[in-house]
């Protein structure tokens, strides 16, 4: 029994060893070019130096510490404008992204005819590239030739302003923007509720639970830990 014993253990050990060999490249190019990156511009924020020779920071000193945030705050209001615009994206982006794709991948996860075309259609934007996908508003939203200001033009001849540079209306047209990149979350999500064992959902309809009821109930609290996974991607995407 104890050789027993043992013999899992060592497979279980040798099983971790072998994970932490898959996540090593990983771990590395992450402590490389990201965590190293993100320490290192932490501690310069704390320095004076010459953006001609950034080899030469000079400490502040501690009594002069956070001379460069007061300095930001101070001497450049647009700083704490720009602060509060990715805390207002940050949060659309969770608003709109993870309901719709919630609901979309609760309405793919029926199998209607057509589901998977309509799979496939729906991630297409999530695989271009970012830089695509902005050449690509950029041409919808052209004040000249684009699809957004024709239709505005019908309503409103007069107008014929860009629609990014104007006060409420660019908030509303780069908010817009964000249910082409929900794909990715829904196809996530997607995947989690395909992984819901069938007799759960069994259970459910012989409990008379269907419906709304059924994915509000059933479905949802099953696929939570995903949803808070695509929220925390939606929020640091915007």
């Amino acid at each position: 029994m104890a050789q027993k014993i043992m013999s899992l253990q060592n497979r279980k050990n040798q099983k971790r060893r072998f994970i932490f060999l898959f996540l090593l490249p990983t771990l590395i190019c992450f402590f490389l070019f990201y965590f190293y990156s993100v320490v290192t511009i932490f501690l310069t924020s704390f320095a004076k130096w010459d953006y001609t020779n950034l080899n030469t920071p000079e400490f502040l000193g501690f009594d002069k510490l956070f001379e460069n945030y007061r300095y930001v705050f101070k001497e450049y209001p647009f700083f704490t404008e720009a602060l509060i615009n990715s805390v207002r994206w940050a949060v659309i982006g969770v608003i709109i992204q993870v309901p719709l794709a919630v609901s979309v991948a609760i309405t793919l996860s029926k199998k209607l005819k057509g589901w998977k075309i309509s799979r496939n259609l729906y991630i297409v934007p999530s695989i271009i590239s970012s830089a695509a996908m902005g050449l690509i508003f950029l041409q919808i939203y052209n004040p000249n030739y684009g699809v957004v200001n024709q239709i505005i033009h019908l309503f409103n001849p007069s107008f014929k302003d860009s629609v990014l540079l104007t006060p409420g209306l660019n908030i509303v047209a780069m908010t817009g923007a964000y249910i082409f990149f929900a794909g990715a979350s829904t196809i996530m999500i997607l995947g989690q509720i395909f992984a819901i064992p069938e007799e759960v959902q069994e259970a459910a309809i012989l409990d008379n639970i269907t419906g709304w009821r059924k994915e509000w109930y059933i479905t949802i609290p099953m696929i939570k830990g995903t949803i808070k996974t695509v929220s925390i991607m939606a929020a640091t995407s915007g």
